[in-house]
């Protein structure tokens, strides 16, 4: 992982941050031990998680590895026409049940 300091990671600690950095840029080497270290429930997991709530994968990622865990699902943005524009890297779960209004910073 460029990001990281590879000497400082744990795989077994920081499992979600190894999962994404690998189904995101890793190679067929790098995924099949991901699979191997992690097993397919985790990695599905993982990738649920950013799937069907956080985003925080780009779109082509995010579908393909949609398509392999859930083929019968089609992806969110096609379902609901609102899910198209929802934010990516939203820390809320789903939709607020009410505007919330910003304060201004000065």
């Amino acid at each position: 992982m460029w990001s990281h300091d590879a000497s400082r990671v744990d795989p077994d600690k920081d499992a979600r941050t190894v999962i994404v950095a690998v189904i995101r840029l890793g190679s067929w080497d790098q995924v099949e031990w991901l699979f191997s270290h992690y097993g397919w429930g985790k990695v599905e997991q993982v990738v649920g998680e950013d799937y069907f709530g956080n985003r925080s994968l780009p779109v082509s990622v995010r579908a393909f590895w949609g398509n392999l865990f859930w083929p019968e699902l089609p992806p969110p943005e096609l379902t609901d026409k609102m899910e198209r524009w929802r934010p990516t890297r939203s820390q809320t779960k789903g939709y607020p049940s009410k505007r919330t209004k910003y304060k201004a910073f000065w």
